[in-house]
C-alpha cells in the first residue's frame, strides 16, 4: 500500500456519553467509524472476515453522513453476481444513472449501460458537477467479478478532486492492491462482547454467559447474535432483575439448520459442506482429524487439505491442528447432521479413540460421541462409560449428564445398571431444573425398576416426582396424592407417611404435615438413614409454626442417630434447621447450628448462603448469589426458601432505589407455587407506602397476617405487625396502632426470638415513645450484629425523637455501607428537620443526582418520585431538568439504556 494508506486496529468502545444520532450504535467500532468518516481519500476499503460487522459499519456511516446532509447511494452486491460478468457493475451504474436523472433532469443524459471505466468516470464527474456532497457505499464487493471490481476501484482512485467518496466493504481474504486507506475490522475484545450482549439482551450477562459466548464466538459479532438467538431458542436463557443467565450453565446454543452463520460453508462445491460437517465431529481429535474426515467422506486427504487451507484463508479455520476459529461454527454444523451421518461419524470417532489412534482430553466430547454413535459401537462398554461419566459430572454439568445417563439406560442390558442410570437421570433433571424430565424418569424408576432400589431411594424418587409435578403441572396432582395417592407409594407404610407429609408441605399445609409426622415419629426415625433424614427435614416445619418444643427435640435427638455419621444426610438436615432460623432473622443462632455440627456456610445451597449475606449486610454478595439461584426452576430447593430469597432481594432493590425491579421480583415470586406467601407482604407494603399508596400497603399487610393465621404460621408475623403499626401512625390512626401493638405482644411471645423482641420494642418506641424500649432495642440490635437491622433500629429511635445526633449519623453511615440510597435520602430529610448537618456536601449532591437518575431510569412518574423522596412534583421536575442538562441525555429511555450498559453509573 502507499504510504498514506493505514490499517486501523480498533480500541475498546467508549463508555462515556456520546453525541446522539439516529443511526445504529456499534460496539467496539468507534475508531473505525471515525476513520471512515474522516478519510479524504476518494475511496476507503473496509475489510474483515464474514460476520465481523462490515455491513453494520457501513450502516452507521450512512446514518452519520445523512445527518451531515450528504447524499448517500447504498449498494449491496449478492453472491450470484460473482458468476455473472459485469452484472454487479451494470446494477451499480443504473443506481447512479437514476441519481443523475434526479439531480440533472435537463442534462442530455446518456442512458447506455455503464460497463466501462470511461462511462463510470464520466457519470461520477457529472454527479460531482452538481455541487452536492455524495457518498457511494458499496457492500460485499467480493461478489463483483474481478474485472468489474478493478473498474470500480480504478475509477474511484483516479478522481481525488471530485469530492465524491466511495466506501467499499470487502470480505477477507482480498487480493486488492491499491493506494487507498484500508480499515480492517478485528474481533471484539471481551469487554466489547459483553457490551454487545448487554445491548442485545437488555440485561447484564452473567459471568458464565459472558465466558461461554466469548469462548464460542471469538468476538465475531454475527456469531454473538447467533449464539444469543440459539440460547433463546433452547430456552436456556433466563433473565432476572436485568441480569441474564444460562440455565443450566452447561447448556450449548441450539442453532437452526438455516442459520446465517452456516452460509459460509454452503458453497457451489458440495465437498466444502461435507468436509465442514465431518470436521465439526472430528476436530477435537487433533492430528487424527484430517484422516478421519477423508475416511468418512471417502475422499483423498489432499483434497481435504486443499479445502481446509482455503477455509483457513477465509478466517474460518485454524491450523496446527485443524480446528474452527469459532467453536460455535462447529456446533452449528453438528446441528445439520442427519441421524445416519451423526451416528456413523460419531461411531468412527469412538472407534478411533477406543483403538488408541485418536485421543481427546475433553470428557464432554467423548461422552457426546458415545451418545450419538448409538448401537454402532459396543453397547455394553458405551453404557458403562456413559454411566460413569454422567454420575461423575452430575452436579457440575447436569444438563449434559442427563443426556449421558439417558443413553446409558437405553444401551444397558443389566437391570441394576439400567436402574442406577435412570435414578441418577431423575436426580440430574432435578438439579438442571427440568421438572417434566424429573417426573418422567422418577416414574420409570418407581415402576419398571422398583425392585432394584432400596427403601430410601424409593422415597427420594417419590419426592422428586412430587416436586416435579408441582412445578410442571400444578397443585392438583399433589392434592390427589395427599388425599389418596400416598397409599400406593412404594417402599412400605413409613415411606408412604413421609411422602404424604412432603406433599402436604408442598401444598403449604405445614401444620398438617407436622401433625402427621409427630404421630408416627418413632416409625420414620427408625426406618433408615434416608427416610429419617427426609422426616427430620420435613419435621423442621415445627419451627415455622412456633412449636419450638418439637423442633428442639429433633435438634437434640438427630445427632444421636446413625444417619448423622453420613455427611450427606447430616448436611441436609442441619442446613434445613439453619434455614428455619434464617427465616426468623436469627443469624447468630443459624451460625451456631452450623458450628455445632461441624459445618460452614460454604456447604449450604446458594439461597441459604444468600440469606446469610443479606442479614449480615453483604448485599452485593446476596444479589450475586440470589439472582442465578432464582433464575431457573430449581427443584432441589424448597419453594419456601425461594420465596424467602425473593423477599430479601426485593427489600435490597427497594432500599437501593430500584422499585420497578423490585415489583418484577415480587411478580416472579408470586408466579411460583404458593408457600409462605405472607413473607412477601412486608417488602410489597414497603413499596406501596414509598410510592404513595398507604391504603394498598395496609391491605397487603392485613392479607399477609390473615394468610399466616389460616396456615397456623408464626414466622414473619411480628415483622408484618410492626410495619402495620408504623403505617397506622403515618396516617394518624393512633388507636389502630395501639391495638396492633397489643397483637404484637402476643406474636413476639409465640415467636420467642430476638428479632421478634426487637420488633416489639420498636412498636413500643413508635406508639408509646418508650425511652427504656429505645435503649434496650439499641443494645439488642448491637448484640445481634446484623448491619441492616442495626441501621433500621437506629433510624426508628431517631425518627421518633429518642436518639441523638451521633446515632443519626451512625445510621446514615451504616446505610452508606449497604448502598441503601433511599433510606439515606429519607435520613437526610430527618437530619434537616432536626438541624443535623449532613456530612459531605459535594458527595450528597452527587448521591441525590444518582438516586434521581436511578428512579427515573426505573420508569417512575414524577408523582411517584416525589412521594418516595418526600418532596413536590414541581421540585422533581426542576431537578430532573437540571440532571438531563448536565449529563447530556434527552429522554428517560436514553437514561435507562445508559444505566444498563454502564455508560452512566447510577
Amino acid at each position: 500500500m502507499a504510504e498514506h494508506a493505514r490499517v486501523v486496529f480498533l480500541g475498546p468502545a467508549a463508555l462515556m456519553p456520546t453525541p446522539r444520532s439516529d443511526g445504529p450504535r456499534l460496539v467496539g467500532r468507534d475508531e473505525a467509524l471515525a476513520e471512515v468518516l474522516a478519510s479524504t481519500a476518494p475511496i476507503t476499503l473496509v475489510t474483515g472476515p464474514a460476520g465481523i460487522g462490515r455491513s453494520a459499519l457501513l450502516a452507521a456511516a450512512r446514518a452519520e453522513l445523512l445527518r451531515r446532509n450528504v447524499t448517500v447511494v447504498d449498494f449491496r452486491l449478492t453472491e450470484p453476481e460473482h458468476a455473472q460478468p459485469r452484472a454487479g457493475l451494470l446494477r451499480l451504474g443504473n443506481e447512479l444513472l437514476g441519481l443523475r436523472r434526479q439531480w440533472l433532469p435537463a442534462a442530455n443524459a446518456d442512458t447506455r449501460p455503464v460497463l466501462a471505466k470511461a462511462q463510470l468516470a464520466q457519470l461520477l464527474l457529472a454527479l460531482a458537477g452538481a455541487g452536492r456532497p455524495l457518498a457511494v457505499l458499496i457492500d460485499d464487493t467480493q461478489w463483483l467479478d474481478p474485472q468489474s471490481l478493478e473498474t470500480v476501484l480504478a475509477v474511484a482512485e483516479s478522481m481525488p478532486e471530485t469530492g465524491i467518496r466511495v466506501v467499499c466493504a470487502h470480505r477477507t481474504p482480498t487480493t486488492v492492491q491499491a493506494s487507498f486507506p484500508e480499515v480492517r475490522l478485528r474481533p471484539l475484545r471481551r469487554k466489547e462482547t459483553e457490551l454487545l450482549l448487554t445491548r442485545t439482551l437488555q440485561a447484564l450477562p452473567s459471568r458464565d454467559l459472558r465466558a461461554a459466548v466469548h469462548r464460542d464466538c471469538r468476538g465475531i459479532p454475527a456469531l454473538v447474535l447467533a449464539a444469543v438467538a440459539g440460547h433463546r431458542g433452547s430456552g436456556a436463557l433466563r433473565i432476572i432483575d436485568q441480569h441474564a443467565y444460562l440455565v443450566p450453565p452447561d447448556q450449548s446454543p441450539v442453532l437452526p439448520a438455516d442459520s446465517p452463520v452456516l452460509r459460509q460453508f454452503q458453497r457451489d462445491d458440495p465437498l466444502v459442506w461435507e468436509i465442514g460437517k465431518a470436521l465439526a465431529v472430528f476436530h477435537p481429535l487433533g492430528d487424527a482429524a484430517v484422516g478421519l474426515v477423508a475416511e468418512a467422506i471417502e475422499a483423498d486427504e489432499q483434497q481435504v487439505l486443499a479445502v481446509l487451507t482455503a477455509l483457513r484463508a477465509e478466517g474460518l479455520l485454524l491450523e496446527g491442528p485443524w480446528r474452527f476459529r469459532a467453536p460455535l461454527l462447529a456446533a452449528a454444523l453438528l446441528s445439520c447432521l442427519g441421524p445416519y451421518d451423526a451416528r456413523s461419524l460419531s461411531a468412527l470417532a469412538v472407534t478411533a479413540i477406543w483403538q488408541g489412534s485418536a485421543h481427546s482430553p475433553d470428557h464432554r466430547y467423548r461422552l457426546d460421541r458415545l451418545v450419538s454413535a448409538g448401537r454402532l459401537v459396543d453397547p455394553a462398554r458405551a453404557a458403562e462409560e456413559l454411566l460413569d461419566g454422567g454420575s461423575t459430572h452430575l452436579v457440575t454439568e447436569p444438563a449434559a449428564s442427563v443426556r449421558w445417563l439417558g443413553a446409558a439406560a437405553e444401551r444397558s442390558t443389566d437391570p441394576d445398571q439400567r436402574a442406577q442410570a435412570t435414578y441418577r437421570q431423575a436426580a440430574g433433571c432435578t438439579i438442571a431444573g427440568d421438572s417434566a424430565g424429573a417426573v418422567a424418569n422418577a416414574r420409570i424408576a418407581l415402576t419398571r425398576d422398583v425392585d432394584h432400589h432400596p427403601t430410601g431411594a424409593l422415597l427420594e424418587l417419590t419426592i422428586i416426582e412430587l416436586v416435579g409435578l408441582q412445578l410442571s403441572v400444578g397443585q392438583e396432582p399433589l392434592r390427589e396424592f395427599a388425599e389418596t395417592g400416598w397409599r400406593s407409594a412404594p417402599g412400605g407404610e413409613t415411606n408412604q407417611l413421609v411422602a404424604r407429609a412432603a406433599a402436604l408441605a408442598l401444598l403449604d399445609r405445614s401444620a398438617e404435615a407436622h401433625d402427621l409426622l409427630s404421630a408416627f415419629r418413632s416409625d420414620w426415625l427408625s426406618t433408615g438413614a434416608t427416610t429419617a433424614s427426609m422426616g427430620l427435614m420435613l419435621s423442621s416445619g415445627a419451627g415455622l409454626l412456633g412449636r419450638w418444643a418439637d423442633f428442639e427435640l429433633d435438634c437434640k435427638h438427630a445427632p444421636r442417630l446413625a444417619l448423622w455419621q453420613e455427611p450427606r444426610h447430616k448436611v441436609l438436615v442441619a442446613a434445613t434447621w439453619n434455614w428455619v432460623w434464617l427465616l426468623y432473622g436469627e443469624l447468630g443462632t443459624a451460625r451456631r447450628v452450623l458450628a455445632e455440627n461441624g459445618l460452614t456456610t460454604g456447604q449450604l445451597n446458594p439461597l441459604n448462603r444468600m440469606t446469610h449475606a443479606s442479614l449480615s449486610g453483604r448485599w452485593d454478595e446476596a444479589l450475586e448469589l440470589g439472582r442465578p439461584a432464582l433464575a431457573g426452576p430449581d427443584t432441589t430447593t424448597t419453594t419456601g426458601a425461594r420465596v424467602a430469597a425473593h423477599q430479601h432481594l426485593t427489600g435490597i432493590l427497594i432500599a437501593r432505589g430500584l422499585p420497578n425491579r423490585a415489583r418484577r421480583m415480587l411478580a416472579m415470586a408470586r408466579a411460583e407455587p404458593a408457600s409462605l406467601e405472607h413473607l412477601l407482604a412486608g417488602p410489597d407494603a414497603d413499596l406501596a407506602r414509598l410510592l404513595g399508596d398507604p391504603a394498598r400497603a395496609r391491605q397487603v399487610l392485613t392479607d399477609g397476617i390473615e394468610y399466616a393465621a389460616r396456615h397456623q404460621l408464626v414466622v414473619g408475623v411480628d415483622e408484618l405487625r410492626w410495619r402495620l403499626i408504623e403505617l397506622d401512625l403515618s396516617v394518624g390512626a393512633t388507636d389502630a396502632a395501639r391495638r396492633c401493638l397489643l397483637d404484637l405482644v402476643h406474636d413476639a411471645e409465640l415467636a420467642g426470638t430476638g428479632r421478634a423482641r426487637r420488633n416489639l420494642l420498636m412498636g413500643r418506641i413508635a406508639v408509646l415513645r418508650d425511652v427504656d424500649a429505645a435503649a434496650e432495642a439499641m443494645r439488642l440490635a448491637r448484640r445481634r450484629d446484623q448491619l441492616p437491622e442495626l441501621a433500621g433500629t437506629l433510624s426508628v429511635v431517631c425518627g421518633y425523637g429518642l436518639g441523638d445526633r451521633n446515632l443519626l449519623l451512625e445510621a446514615y453511615e451504616l446505610y452508606g455501607e449497604l448502598g441503601a440510597l433511599v433510606p439515606r435520602a429519607l435520613l437526610r430529610t430527618l437530619m434537616r428537620a432536626q438541624r443535623v448537618t449532613v456530612p459531605g456536601r459535594q458527595e450528597t449532591v452527587l448521591e441525590n443526582e444518582r438516586l434521581l437518575a436511578r428512579l427515573v431510569a426505573e420508569g417512575l412518574t414524577n408523582r411517584e418520585v416525589a412521594s418516595l423522596l418526600e418532596t413536590t412534583e414541581k421540585s422533581v421536575e426542576g431537578r430532573l431538568s437540571r440532571l438531563f442538562q448536565r449529563i447530556g441525555y434527552q429522554s428517560r429511555a436514553e437514561l435507562a439504556n445508559a444505566q444498563l450498559t454502564g455508560e452512566l453509573d447510577c
